[in-house]
């Protein structure tokens, strides 16, 4: 959520003077970006895949559960435990990733997100791309973004 907010910041500095996005660009030496939500929806795709896995044995996954146990390390195991499931912990992470390598090869920038990448690159500024996420989910990302 800090990320969002200092999406929006940047945003607003940029929309209000030239001299403050001049004032701003000058100081401003590298950004590093987290993927998930903030470049990329990848929240609802991680949610849909959830939902999609868990409706498979008639139960509901919800936002609210999403919410829950997003950037916590609430484990493959807890979540089969917890909804009762009738696979193994390694059978739900197996068919977990192999739906979102799907979902994620297609996924396009968040909105502002794509534009923002451009004006840093044109003014020089060094960008990079981080994640806590598996390693499987980031080599997914489309190959065009890949460019930037």
């Amino acid at each position: 959520m800090n990320y969002i907010v200092l999406f929006t910041v940047v945003f607003c500095v940029l929309k209000n003077s030239a001299s403050s996005r001049e004032s701003l660009f000058h100081r401003v030496q590298a950004v590093i970006f987290d993927m998930d939500g903030l470049l990329f929806d990848t929240e609802s795709i991680y949610f849909s895949v959830h939902s999609e896995i868990i409706a498979r044995f008639n139960k509901t996954y919800t936002k609210s559960m999403q919410w829950d146990i997003s950037g916590t390390n609430f484990s493959t195991k807890s979540l089969v435990d917890s909804f009762g499931l009738n696979i193994t912990p390694e059978g739900y992470l197996e068919e977990y990733e192999k739906l979102c390598i799907d979902k994620l090869s297609t996924m396009e920038f968040m909105p502002g997100a794509e534009k923002l990448v451009k004006h840093l690159y044109s003014h020089k500024v060094p960008i990079a791309i981080a994640t806590g996420n598996n390693e499987k989910f980031f080599d997914v990302i489309p190959t065009h973004y890949k460019n930037f």
